[in-house]
């Protein structure tokens, strides 16, 4: 671990002066990725730097190192977004979710023929999608989520009204009353799904296959991205209104049936991703914006803070992509399309991580390799919430560290990471024999 005065180095990959947060003022206890003495967050404030959130006006002065619109940010670049492997087909439109396993399914959408009803699936540790099981109808910009291990599908292309599940096989659901198009949605804090059109929020209740309708956002809009926060509720972003993409941002509380106004985002968009991450951000990724272009943007969403920040731009710009987390809890971008074509590709974001063994007995020795995290950050790495191992990332957020495996019953335990720069968590799974 370093010590000493700070330690400049110039991050070629994205322009940003990075440091060492173990400044001649920096107590080890400020690099070891844990909340503890007198610190207001992880590794930061009291005798530490300042925590996310806290007004500067250089990057040095906060923890993360990262000072953006006159306020300390969580790390990024890296974190970058990597890329993926291809989609069976182009697919503008697509939406995706994550499966009870951790796999990213990619569904429906549009490709050079018309729409699709196949489905793509990446399982946890897989090199390749894989083709799962086909929807009855083929579906763009449609709502898709995952609500107590069954994924649904409802609304636009060839048949507007219809909702279907996933259970071994697709099957029909209840027709909403009214077809919707250019929709999101997701699964509430109640166990129901909420689809959001433009002047309404529709609500099915998997337990009685029936529908209802509250009231929609505070502006009437379609082509929108909507995820659900840590704090429950349902944010509606973005968006067309008037034939012209919003910067509105809009949240409802479920069990008061109340919407508020959020902080903007910082560019008018229409089609923009939306999904929470494993950080407590939500994210909003890529779009259309004016001009009629795409942009490779993407802002993150701090609701206890009520205010964005731009992270890591993805590598190529897209709209119409379908965003999900894997089973380590990276973002999945899938698909859309640029100004020109539909697009097959996709992208990851979050750190990675890889075991040397997936599976390991008490008192083997496993190395852990960590890529993508943030720059000159501690990493801390816990099995079943219980510290192992730390470490230290160079300067382009990679590392490798080892822990010996404690003595824990055979079966599968977690194995977690977290920097203390990013704070963006990754779990995967150690099976102990």
């Amino acid at each position: 671990m370093r010590v000493g005065a700070f330690v400049l180095l110039v991050v070629c990959a994205c322009g940003r002066i990075g440091f060492d947060p173990l400044g001649a003022d920096q107590p080890p206890s400020c690099m070891n990725a844990i909340r503890d003495t007198d610190e207001q967050g992880v590794d930061c404030g009291g005798t530490c730097l300042l925590c996310p959130g806290a007004a500067c006006s250089i990057d040095v002065e906060c923890a993360s190192g990262y000072c953006v619109g006159g306020f300390c940010e969580l790390a990024t670049a890296p974190p970058f977004w990597l890329p993926g492997p291809d989609l069976s087909t182009v697919r503008q439109g697509a939406r995706a979710a994550t499966g009870s396993a951790g796999e990213v399914y990619v569904i429906g959408g549009r490709d050079n023929s018309g729409l699709v009803a196949t489905v793509d699936i990446l399982a946890p540790g897989a090199a390749a999608f894989a083709p799962g099981p086909t929807m009855i109808n083929g579906r763009e910009n449609h709502a898709v989520a995952n609500i107590a291990g069954t994924i649904y599908a409802f609304g636009s292309g060839a048949v507007p009204d219809a909702l279907e599940a996933l259970v071994g096989t697709w099957q029909p659901r209840a027709s909403a009353p009214v077809g919707h198009g250019w929709i999101d949605g997701v699964a509430g804090p109640d166990g129901n799904f909420y689809v959001s059109d433009i002047y309404d929020l529709s609500v099915y209740t998997p337990g009685t296959d029936s529908w209802s309708v509250v009231p929609g956002p505070m502006d009437g809009r379609d082509q929108i991205g909507v995820a659900r926060g840590t704090d429950g509720l349902i944010y509606v972003i973005a968006g067309r209104t008037d034939q012209t993409g919003s910067v509105f941002v809009d949240a409802y509380e479920v069990p008061t049936n109340v919407w508020s106004r959020r902080a903007p985002l910082p560019e008018a968009r229409v089609y923009a991703s939306a999904v929470a991450a494993p950080d407590g951000r939500i994210y909003a990724i890529g779009g259309g914006v004016a001009g009629g272009a795409t942009t490779a943007r993407v802002v993150a969403y701090t609701p206890e803070r009520d205010r964005w920040a731009e992270v890591a731009r993805l590598g190529s710009e897209r709209e119409q992509g379908g965003a999900a987390l894997d089973a380590k809890g990276r973002i999945y971008m899938c698909g859309g399309m640029n100004q020109t074509a539909r697009l097959s590709s996709t992208e990851s974001y979050g750190p990675d991580m890889t075991l040397s063994a997936a599976q390991a007995s008490p008192g083997a020795t496993v190395t852990v390799s960590h890529e993508n995290f943030a720059a000159d950050a501690a990493v801390l790495i816990t099995i079943d919430g219980v510290q192992v191992a730390s470490g230290v990332t160079s300067f382009d957020g990679t590392a490798t560290t080892s822990f010996v495996v404690p003595p824990l019953a055979a079966g599968p335990h977690e194995v977690r990471a977290i920097d203390n720069r990013s704070q963006y968590p990754i779990t995967v799974v150690l099976d102990v024999q």
